[in-house]
Order: C-alpha cells, then sequence, then structure tokens
C-alpha cells in the first residue's frame, strides 16, 4: 500500500497525490492532526472531498492516535484531475476545521476496446525487433576490433573505446599453456639419401669450384718450384749422393774441422 504522510499546515502547501483513476485501497493519506486532537482530544474528525468536477461528498475516516486515517477506494478516484479535500472536527457544539488542501487524481487508461489479433500483434512486434537488428547492424559495421597478448594464466578481456567516431574492441588474449615435449626423431636411411642428393644438387657445383681452384694451385707451385730449381742429398750404401736441377748451380763442398759443407749460391 503507498503511504501518504502529510500535516495541518501541509494541506495548504502541498497537492497531495492520491492514486490513478479506478485503483482500489492502493493509497492510504495520513495526516497529523496533533494540535486539534491536543486542543479537544475527543474530537470526532470527517473529511469532506471536492473531485475534479461534482458536487462535495463526505468520506469515512480513522482516528489512529493523533493521525486522521483516508483509505482510499476506487469511487473516490472516479475522475481525473484536480481536487480539494477539507477535515472537520467536532466535540459538543465545538465544531473546527482545517485549511482547504490540494489532491490531484493522475488519468489512467479505461479499457473499452477489444483484445488486438494476436497474430497481427505478433507481425507488429517481429517487425520492431528487425528495426533494431539493422540498427545493430548499422553499428557494427561502424566498428573494429584489436588484440593483445596477456601472460599466461590471466583472465580474457575486452574493452570498448572510442576511436575516430567509431567504436573499437580492444580484446586481451591469454597466452596459452606450455605444450608437452615432443618426442625426438630420427633420421631414417631415407632421410638421408634425400639430404645427400638435396646436397648434391645444390653443392656439387660450389665442391667441384673449390677442387678445381685447389689443383690448379698445386700445378702452380709444383712449376713455380720447376722454375725455380731445387737439390736435396741422401746417403747411399755408405756414399753421399747429392741431386739437382738444371736450374740450381753446381754446390761447392769442403771438410771443415771434419764437418762437410755445402754452399749453394
Amino acid at each position: 500500500m503507498r503511504i501518504i504522510k502529510a500535516t495541518i499546515p501541509m494541506l495548504e502547501s502541498r497537492t497531495l497525490v492520491i492514486g490513478f483513476q479506478a485503483e482500489n485501497q492502493r493509497t492510504q493519506v495520513r495526516i497529523n492532526c496533533a494540535p486539534i486532537f491536543t486542543e479537544y482530544p475527543h474530537a470526532t474528525p470527517s473529511l469532506a472531498i471536492k473531485p475534479p468536477s461534482g458536487e462535495t461528498y463526505p468520506v469515512f475516516v480513522d482516528r489512529d492516535g493523533d493521525e486522521v486515517v483516508w483509505t482510499i477506494l476506487s469511487g473516490n478516484l472516479a475522475l481525473m484531475g484536480d481536487g480539494e479535500l477539507q477535515l472537520t472536527f467536532v466535540k459538543d457544539s465545538v465544531i473546527a476545521k482545517t485549511v482547504i488542501g490540494h489532491i490531484r487524481i493522475l488519468r489512467s487508461l479505461v479499457v473499452s476496446g477489444e483484445m488486438p489479433d494476436p497474430v497481427a500483434q505478433w507481425v507488429d512486434d517481429a517487425n520492431a525487433k528487425l528495426h533494431e537488428v539493422d540498427v545493430t547492424i548499422v553499428s557494427i559495421d561502424e566498428m573494429d576490433a584489436v588484440a593483445s597478448g596477456l601472460p599466461e594464466g590471466a583472465d580474457p578481456t575486452v574493452e570498448v573505446t572510442e576511436v575516430n567516431d567509431h567504436k573499437r574492441l580492444v580484446f586481451g588474449i591469454p597466452k596459452g599453456d606450455k605444450g608437452d615435449k615432443g618426442d625426438t626423431y630420427e633420421l631414417t636411411q631415407e632421410d638421408r639419401e634425400e639430404i645427400a642428393h638435396i646436397a648434391e644438387e645444390n653443392f656439387s657445383g660450389i665442391v667441384r669450384g673449390y677442387r678445381d681452384d685447389a689443383m690448379d694451385a698445386a700445378d702452380r707451385a709444383e712449376q713455380s718450384a720447376q722454375n725455380a730449381g731445387y737439390m736435396y742429398m741422401e746417403i747411399v750404401d755408405g756414399h753421399l749422393i747429392f741431386y739437382r736441377t738444371e736450374n740450381v748451380s753446381v754446390a761447392d763442398f769442403a771438410l771443415v774441422d771434419g764437418h762437410l759443407i755445402v754452399e749453394v749460391a
């Protein structure tokens, strides 16, 4: 239940909104009348209502301590608009009244037509939903997305930002768990033959080039040695044999203190 609390001074300064048309026992107005009850403890309260249109009529009220309680019925809310109320207190020949207060009744829909065709209503709802989908698609067309890495074990994240007047989704993607170590692979004879074949196709020319260069260098070294001449000695059956090429001049021999001295020009 809706409870509206008021005092006698508030009746003049405040409009009490007491409900919608045709509501019944939904609202209760409780007006504190302590000043009146202090002066006339056994006074009997009553309440008069002037509706938005029509004649003023009395309504039934209760007393709860210093409060006058009005439980509003549907008949009190028949017409929408602004009205008035006033409290009266009677004690023997004494009649006391409060200021006139202001009330307001809110408009409510009154059912008078027939229930609409449920199929037609469903079509209308579907068309409305399709329109919402179209709007959503347009919004997605004006959106882009980026992603960034997060540490292993972190929770995925997503953030919506604004970049150059359009939306951007920023996804945070955690690093995956480290996998198990794979099996060791051993080369088969077929693998070795394939590797040798590839090496021969790609490197045989280079190897042949190095070999040819080395042979040429050896030939040039031998030719240079022949051009320069050479000599050597060996002992055969106790005889000292001396060999030389034509490019080397004859060596001079001499014995000095028991040593054989060979002088080569």
